[in-house]
């Protein structure tokens, strides 16, 4: 996480896609720091919609942000951690 150009700018270290984000994305990505369904994130950021929430998660996993449990992508992140 960096910033440029006065916007923050998350890199995916281990598929090296970069990507600006709004900084309340620290919230979502925290909050995803172990497993969690995305309808579970709702209640602990109710100022946003369930759209809006939804579309953000969306982004994320498109952009190698987040995983979903159970898939490969998951798998190797886990093996990066340990490491």
């Amino acid at each position: 996480m960096a910033w440029l150009d006065g916007r923050l700018v998350f890199t995916n270290y281990l598929t090296q896609i970069s990507a600006r984000a709004d900084p309340e994305t620290i919230r979502i990505l925290h909050f995803f720091d172990g497993w969690a369904e995305p309808s579970q994130l709702f209640s602990s950021m109710p100022e946003y919609s369930p759209r809006s929430l939804l579309a953000g998660v969306r982004d994320l996993l498109r952009n190698t942000f987040l995983v979903r449990e159970g898939t490969v992508e998951a798998e190797r992140d886990a093996d990066l951690e340990r490491v």
